[in-house]
C-alpha cells in the first residue's frame, strides 16, 4: 500500500522542472487513474520515465536529498491511500516500455506490459511466457515479485535482469539465483532496488500451438476473475496444497 508520505520541498520541485520534460511531469495527479482498483488520492507529482539514464539520475538525486519516491508499473496489486502521496511517483509504463527480440531471447524494459511481451513471444514462435499473457502488470513488477500463474513463474524464463540500486549508485545484471527468486518473492523486496530491464530466454515452438495455449489460459482466467470490474485479480498467495479462495 502507498501512504501519504512527507511533503516535497521546493528545491526538489525545481530540480524536476530542470531535468524532466514538462509533459512528463504530472503535478497533483489522481492515482485512481493509475491503479486497477481505480482508487487513490493525488500524487504530488507523477513522472513519466523516459529511459534508464533518467531513472538513475532521479533516484540518485532523491537518495542524496532523502526524497521519498515510489516506482509504478501498471498499478495492479496496488492500493493507494485516499490521502494521496506527497512524494514522487516514477511511472515506468508510458515511455520506458520497449521490447525487442534477438533469436530466442526477448529484451523488455521494465515498463513493458507483461501480456504484450507474451504476445510478442508468441508472434515470434517463442514458447515459455504463455502463462504471463493474462497477468495485468509490467515486466519490472513481475520480476520483483516473481509473478506466476498456471504452473509458470518468472524464474523459469528469466535469464537476467538489469537492476539499479534504490540510491542510483549501482547498475548491474542479476541472475534468478542472485535475485533469490521464490514464491512471489525476490531479494528486491528487502533491498528496494529497481528493475530496469529483463532478458527472457525462451524455446522455439509452433506459433499456432503457443497462441492456442494463450487463448486457453486467458479463457480460464476470465471465467474465474472479475476482469470487467476494478480489481487486482487474484492476489492471495496459495497455501501449500490448497486454494486461498476456499479458505476465505
Amino acid at each position: 500500500m502507498v501512504k501519504a508520505g512527507e511533503m516535497m520541498n521546493q528545491a526538489v520541485k525545481e530540480f524536476l522542472k530542470e531535468n524532466v520534460l514538462p509533459e512528463d511531469l504530472l503535478w497533483k495527479e489522481p492515482m485512481e487513474k493509475h491503479t486497477t482498483f481505480r482508487v487513490g488520492g493525488e500524487a504530488e507529482v507523477l513522472i513519466q520515465i523516459r529511459d534508464e539514464e533518467q531513472l538513475q539520475k532521479l533516484v540518485s538525486y532523491f537518495g542524496k536529498v532523502s526524497q521519498e519516491y515510489f516506482v509504478l508499473g501498471k498499478g495492479s496489486n496496488l492500493l493507494v491511500s485516499d490521502q494521496g502521496y506527497q512524494g514522487a511517483v516514477l511511472d515506468m509504463s508510458r515511455h520506458f516500455s520497449q521490447v525487442r527480440v534477438e533469436g530466442n531471447r526477448i529484451y523488455a524494459q521494465a515498463g513493458a506490459s507483461l501480456p504484450q511481451v507474451a504476445v510478442t513471444a508468441a508472434n515470434h514462435g517463442l514458447s515459455g511466457l504463455e502463462f504471463a499473457a493474462g497477468i495485468p502488470g509490467t515486466v519490472g513488477g513481475a520480476v520483483v515479485m516473481n509473478a506466476g500463474a498456471y504452473d509458470g513463474e518468472m524464474k523459469f524464463v528469466l535469464e537476467k535482469a538489469r537492476v539499479i540500486s534504490k540510491d542510483g549508485s549501482v547498475d548491474r545484471y542479476m541472475t534468478p539465483d542472485e535475485l533469490d527468486m521464490g514464491y512471489r518473492h525476490t531479494v528486491l523486496h528487502e533491498t528496494g532496488d529497481i528493475v530496469a530491464e529483463a532478458v527472457f530466454k525462451l524455446e522455439a515452438g509452433d506459433i499456432d500451438e503457443i497462441k492456442a495455449k494463450i487463448a486457453d489460459l486467458t479463457q480460464r482466467r476470465n471465467s474465474k476473475q472479475p476482469v470487467s470490474f476494478p480489481s487486482a485479480g487474484s492476489f492471495f498467495k496459495r497455501p501449500t496444497g490448497y486454494f486461498a479462495g476456499k479458505l476465505v
